[in-house]
């Protein structure tokens, strides 16, 4: 069987994803309930770092019956801070970055995050 990816995202009737003021909460429940319950079908479920910051979603499956995702977070130069609620369940959470910051990421596994780091693409 072939691995696929479902994209989710929610948006403004003008098509944006947030307000002006970076708010979020644009959609109604129904679509919630529904990304939740696409996140019990899935392995996992990723996102970037400016969304982990600036939403600090949990990324579980709390509105929908089924066991959370694997969580991973894109961040290229590790700014994550460790407290976000992603990171809550300890060996749920993956990091993919691009920068060492050996400190930040030692701190990251030792609650029980994995770490990764990949080499840039040829040309960045």
């Amino acid at each position: 069987m072939k691995p696929y990816t479902i994209a989710f995202s929610t948006m403004t009737a003008d098509g944006r994803i947030a307000d002006d003021r970076g708010f979020s909460r644009l959609s109604c429940n129904e679509d919630f309930e529904l990304l939740h319950s696409l996140r019990a079908w899935a392995d996992g479920v990723m996102v970037g770092a400016r969304t982990a910051i600036l939403d600090n979603p949990s990324l579980t499956t709390r509105l929908a019956i089924g066991r959370s995702p694997i969580r991973v977070v894109l961040d290229g130069s590790l700014q994550v801070p460790p407290d976000l609620r992603v990171f809550e369940v300890p060996g749920r959470s993956v990091i993919i970055t691009r920068r060492g910051h050996p400190v930040k990421a030692r701190g990251l596994q030792e609650q029980g995050n994995h770490c990764n780091r990949v080499r840039d693409a040829r040309g960045g």
